[in-house]
């Protein structure tokens, strides 16, 4: 009882209220992911509660010595409950109205409650919806909304919607459910809004029309303004890409970072200087504090100046969960720092995690909350034997200044590298040098960015030279880090791992830390009373050995995979031999959602698809045809992905996409076959692979490009499938005249299920037992009616990327397996 009593409370009680808050975290994960009952919850929550009671009315203690010494087990079992019945109670709570009206218009009444951001498409904010005007009239509504301008629609294209939070708006437009993951592992918008409590989207017809704006100057209102201001006065000066990290290194404000700027800071490790967390009020907190000093202000001011400043810069980043959580520590830390009181950090940081989870028990779910925790607590858990270690190898004392800066990048890396694995697919080493070189950087960035306007105010000429200094210096720092990434090895990405390898490596990093401090020896010897190192070690060999097998790649399983992804109106298909050789047939181009002129769906869908499977290497890629949604894709998959070998159809398109195409396969110098029929292709010796298409050239048709599409057939044992490209009906005769083997247990149905492919008897050859059909939305009329109809009634299984997501067949030769990334609503 005594090892127990110590394995769980160290007899400390800082680390009691850590465990109390590891037990109401854990609850609100079970709530929120199991969706439990909340009468249980209450009946176990109150059940042991009582048994804490009987077990104090026993021991005869008085409540708060009681509850530290009597009930451990008890007290974290009552926090479990807890945190189960706030995260159950408050999920239950939610009214969503707005749903119950998605795809009509509608009429609304509501508050802004966030600054409008500006992207390359789109104006977004997020609106408070009071009223909804219905046939009855209007009727009080109470929730959030994220509401969108698109550029495509009939606006203007430069739209120019100036208000600001508090602002009383009249809107019009479209209700719809937030778009979800629709490939594995994509990132899921619709949870994401979730997390923080928004169901819907607005999809408005006509800019907002301000009924009132927000009277008086509210702390947010003041804020929004101050940050708008600042940018303004930061892009004046340094309008392109200087002024907008500069921008979102002050504010967390990312709406001008391009995509080559975000890849760049995500591969040297730096996209958290982003986010405004303990890093950033860390410099605000010091000059606070050297400016108290330095005028001989009391304490109690200096605390008061400070909180309010620390509020303050919150509010500048939106409150995000970082910057909350960095404010709330930074206050309880002028506490202990003014009034010399002893000091826990893991107390002061459980109180910032139950503050916000209280606040929103979804905040748990939230990236930002995960990465700002998980880095605050690898700086204080790894620094003590990370710079014991620095010290042994360079000869150095603990006490060394750059011991003690190098220590904190390796400590926030070790701490980071499995949740930016999970959530990034990418492993930065160089992350540990340019997080050193970034340190003070961030420190200039902050300090001017927040001073950048007053300082403009008062003497612009001055705010004018400051600015391009600083400018000059984000340059030169650029240049540095694009150089730090064209070393090999500097990052690398990395498939997604799992939760229980990202725990397993949580356990182990621990152990062999406290095993290093000698932290398990009071805690372990009565245990292991024979030979504690020997045990130690033991148990330190297996775990290394568990992560090992979780984390490195296995081999070949024997197993055929075919994912079909959701490119909206295109094809890609992943085909992963047994042996782990793997083809890429096609990589889409169209995306055919509202405003995504822009979308690259190679680089925003399939690259990164790839790189959450660890892919790195693809052994062929297959380019059907030329059209643009089957090839623009491919462009990011050369960029970004090594390809070994390339099959081209023989007919080129006449678009300048296949040319940019066929440019970057030659700079590559990527070996391309030009396909037709009977061609093996060798990837795998247990699977046949067999290009039945084209043969002899079609010309003169209504599409050349289409009836001469690559069609390729895979057998591997009992298992078959037919990938038909885009074939119609001449290509379709040929082939059944041809009398090449087209029986096929699935069917990749040619030309996205158009009216052009029900070709009766090429289907009845093929005679497939389920059919996919990759399709978005469109104003072709894909796939036919009366192609569904002649599927139906002969009991095709029929997979629509439109409806079901990514569709994935596994197949051991004899069986298959089937799933979908989405479960449809209707059918």
């Amino acid at each position: 009882m005594r090892v127990l009593k110590s394995l769980l409370w160290l007899d400390k009680m800082q680390i009691k209220l850590v465990w109390l808050l590891c037990g109401w975290l854990l609850g609100i994960a079970f709530s929120l992911n199991l969706k439990l009952n909340i009468y249980f919850l209450a009946v176990l929550f109150f059940l042991l509660a009582g048994c804490c009671l009987v077990s104090l009315a026993k021991k005869k203690l008085w409540v708060v010595e009681g509850l530290i010494r009597v009930a451990p087990v008890l007290l974290v079992g009552v926090s479990i409950a807890a945190g189960a019945f706030w995260g159950t109670s408050f999920y239950l709570t939610e009214k969503v109205t707005l749903l119950k009206v998605k795809s009509n218009e509608v009429e609304l009444l509501g508050q802004v409650v966030s600054p409008v951001k500006t992207y390359s498409n789109r104006e977004a904010f997020l609106l408070k919806t009071s009223y909804l005007r219905e046939a009855s009239g209007w009727i009080k509504v109470n929730e959030l909304s994220e509401a969108i301008i698109y550029r495509s629609n009939d606006l203007n294209t430069t739209v120019d919607f100036s208000s600001r939070p508090g602002d009383t708006v009249y809107v019009k437009g479209q209700v719809r459910i937030p778009k979800e993951a629709t490939n594995p592992g994509e990132f899921d918008y619709r949870q994401h809004l979730l997390k923080q409590r928004i169901y819907s989207q607005l999809i408005l017809n006509s800019e907002p029309v301000i009924l009132e704006e927000a009277k008086g100057y509210s702390p947010i209102r003041l804020a929004s303004l101050y940050k708008e201001q600042s940018i303004k006065a930061i892009s004046k000066v340094l309008p392109g890409r200087e002024g907008a990290v500069l921008a979102a290194m002050t504010f967390g404000y990312r709406d001008g970072l391009r995509e080559t700027d975000i890849d760049l800071f995500t591969k040297t490790g730096l996209m958290h200087l982003f986010a405004v967390s303990g890093l950033h009020m860390g410099f605000v907190l010091v000059f606070g504090l050297w400016l108290s000093q330095a005028f001989r202000i009391n304490k109690l001011v200096t605390f008061f100046s400070i909180v309010l400043l620390l509020s303050f810069y919150a509010a500048l980043a939106d409150f995000s969960v970082s910057a909350a959580r960095a404010a709330i520590m930074g206050s309880l830390g002028m506490m202990t720092i003014l009034w010399q009181r002893q000091k826990d950090f893991y107390t002061v940081l459980a109180i910032a995690a139950f503050t916000l989870t209280l606040a929103n028990p979804y905040y748990l779910f939230q990236v930002g909350f995960q990465l700002s925790f998980m880095a605050c607590w690898g700086i204080v858990f790894f620094h003590q034997p990370i710079g014991q270690l620095l010290s042994l190898l360079t000869k150095q004392k603990v006490e060394n200044k750059l011991i003690a800066i190098l220590t904190v990048p390796i400590a926030v890396q070790l701490a980071l590298w499995p949740l930016l694995a999970y959530y990034f697919n990418i492993v930065s080493i160089a992350g540990i040098v340019t997080n050193l070189l970034a340190m003070g950087l961030v420190a200039v960035a902050v300090l001017i960015g927040l001073a950048i306007l007053p300082i403009s105010i008062l003497f612009t000429p001055l705010a004018e030279l400051v600015l391009i200094v600083v400018g000059g210096v984000i340059y030169l720092a650029f240049e540095l880090f694009q150089v730090i990434t064209s070393i090999p090895g500097a990052y690398f990405f990395t498939r997604t791992p799992t939760t229980f390898s990202m725990l397993l490596y949580y356990i182990l990093v621990i152990f062999l830390m406290l095993w290093y401090k000698g932290s398990f020896k009071k805690l372990v010897r009565p245990i292991f009373k024979w030979h504690y190192p020997l045990a130690s070690k033991i148990v330190a060999v297996i775990l290394i050995i568990l992560v090992l097998m979780a984390w490195v790649p296995g081999g070949s399983n024997q197993q055929l995979a075919i994912t079909v992804l959701d490119v909206d109106q295109g094809d890609a298909i992943l085909v992963t031999m047994p042996n782990g050789k793997r083809m890429l047939i096609d990589g889409g181009g169209i995306a055919t959602r509202p405003g995504a002129s822009s979308f690259d769906v190679g680089e925003r869908v399939i690259v990164p698809y790839l790189q959450r499977q660890g892919i790195s290497q693809l052994d062929l890629v297959v380019n059907t045809h030329g059209h643009y949604d089957h090839v623009a894709g491919l462009i990011a998959v050369i960029d970004n992905i090594k390809v070994k070998n390339i099959l081209l159809s023989p007919i080129s398109a006449n678009s300048a996409t296949y040319e940019r195409f066929l440019e970057k396969i030659a700079e590559n110098e990527i070996p391309a076959t030009l396909a037709k029929r009977g061609q093996l292709i060798n990837l795998d010796p247990t699977v046949s692979l067999q290009v039945l298409h084209p043969g002899k050239i079609i010309t003169g048709s209504s599409s050349d490009l289409n009836e001469n599409s690559i069609v390729i057939r895979l057998e591997y044992m009992q298992f078959s499938m037919l990938f038909a490209g885009d074939i119609e009906k001449i290509a379709m005769t040929q082939l059944v005249e041809t009398d090449v083997p087209l029986t096929s247990t699935a069917y990749k149905t040619a030309h996205h299920g158009s009216s052009t492919g029900l070709v009766e008897e090429f289907l009845v050859k093929v005679n497939p037992k389920l059919t996919i059909i990759p399709v978005g939305r469109n104003s072709f009329g894909h796939p036919s009616n009366n192609l569904l109809q002649y599927f139906i009634e002969r009991d095709v299984l029929i997979y629509r990327t439109d409806l079901d997501g990514a569709v994935i067949i596994t197949t051991d030769g004899n069986r298959m397996w089937v799933k979908s990334n989405l479960k449809r609503a209707e059918d």
